[in-house]
């Protein structure tokens, strides 16, 4: 490859690599996708929308919650299979604390986010098209579960965005609070009673949900 052609392909993948990085933190995907579009921009470079500081802080926010919750899976596969299976007591305690680890950190991504969506103004075109948003039909179209998209619409209909970050924050220091139990077993090579486990995966499966129907939402009034 001659030297020109060598330096147009480093070229374009810096642009590419520049690009994937401004769009992943501009947009999360899975987990409260668009929330940060009901907020007023700031001040960013053109064919660029949302407020990128507070995109950046909700997709640190639901990457961390995605990569524990994932932790907390494998921990509950190892405990599902204890009969079968001899625990590696090592490798879940290091789960847990993997786990523990995440979870902390998504916490602290989403205080921030609730200091700065409260600072910030809403955009009042997106909370008029929560307003008017056909929450019911789209409820039944869908099959979701009733109760929390129900919490998700409480917050949405009312255009409270910044309420739906508290909730989830909420249920993220549940979780915490929960893996830190948790992690008092394991560091004594004690596996956790059955309850907590039960708690722990329903927190977080119902956090899961809570934020894929926001994403949902907002992806259906765009």
């Amino acid at each position: 490859m001659s030297q020109i052609k060598k330096i147009s392909a480093v070229k374009i993948l810096i642009f590419c690599f520049s690009f994937m990085i401004i769009n992943n933190y501009c947009f999360p995907w899975v987990w409260g996708n668009g929330a940060v579009g009901g907020y007023n921009e700031d001040p960013q470079p053109p064919g660029i929308q949302g407020n990128i500081p507070m995109g950046m802080l909700l997709i640190d926010g639901a990457g961390y919650f995605i990569k524990a919750r994932s932790n907390v899976q494998a921990f509950l596969y190892m405990f599902e299979l204890q009969d079968i299976k001899s625990i590696d007591y090592i490798e879940f305690e290091r789960l847990v604390n993997k786990a523990l680890m995440d979870i902390t950190n998504a916490g602290l991504a989403f205080e921030e986010l609730i200091k700065v969506a409260e600072a910030t103004p809403y955009n009042l075109d997106v909370i008029e098209k929560l307003n008017r948003f056909d929450y019911d039909t789209y409820l039944n179209e869908h099959g979701l579960n009733p109760f929390i998209f129900g919490s998700v619409r409480e917050y949405l209909e009312k255009g409270d965005i910044t309420g739906t970050f508290k909730y989830l924050y909420q249920r993220l220091k549940e979780i915490r609070q929960m893996l830190l139990i948790i992690r008092e077993s394991t560091t004594e090579n004690l596996l956790p009673g059955l309850p907590i486990c039960w708690k722990l995966n329903e927190r977080c499966a119902e956090a899961a949900l809570f934020g894929s129907y926001i994403a949902r939402i907002f992806k259906a009034i765009k």
